[in-house]
């Protein structure tokens, strides 16, 4: 999990290099293809920056949510990176 602390402005996160890439990656799709597409578009465009950068990534893995041995929920995650 990503942790953010403020230092002076600047965002400071665990995972600094990464979360970075992943920011970068997000602007980058969104500054190219603007808004009023829909999410399947962003999807594609998003894995081809993520390749771009060379981060591995899983797509739409199917996940269920325990809770004290209970299956709670059962979803799908977009990107795992």
């Amino acid at each position: 999990m990503t942790q953010m602390i403020t230092n002076h402005n600047k965002y400071v996160y665990l995972y600094q290099n990464l979360t970075q890439k992943i920011i970068r990656a997000l602007y980058n799709v969104y500054n190219r293809l603007g808004y009023g597409y829909r999410e399947k578009e962003f999807q594609k465009a998003f894995a081809e920056e993520l390749i771009k950068f060379g981060l591995k990534f899983s797509r739409e893995l199917y996940c269920r949510l325990m809770y004290e041995d209970k299956l709670i929920a059962k979803f799908y995650i977009d990107f795992l990176i």
